[in-house]
């Protein structure tokens, strides 16, 4: 579930003046931050609101002392059944 979320303006590179996003994901064992870059946001940015559920995948990134995950994909609870089930 979402339980925050931060926005931030991107000031250098390919992306700069895009938006990206960081948001915080809480389960029954903890909590993880998910960094959403522009091209990820853009496509998925309507699955952010608080207290929503999903899924997300992407690479676990281990450079700091609490690693994060960096999205590629987000799957909303209600399309759970029709996107992963198939890939069972």
């Amino acid at each position: 579930m979402i339980v925050s979320k931060r926005s931030y303006v991107v000031s250098k590179g390919a992306n700069a003046g895009k938006k990206m996003a960081v948001v915080v994901l809480q389960d029954l064992h903890g909590q993880a931050e998910v960094v959403l870059f522009p091209d990820v946001l853009e496509k998925y940015g309507d699955y952010l609101g608080k207290d929503k559920v999903v899924f997300v995948k992407g690479k676990v990134d281990r450079k700091k002392e609490k690693p994060n995950i960096f999205a590629d994909e987000l799957v909303a609870l209600e399309e759970v059944s029709e996107k992963l089930i198939a890939k069972v």
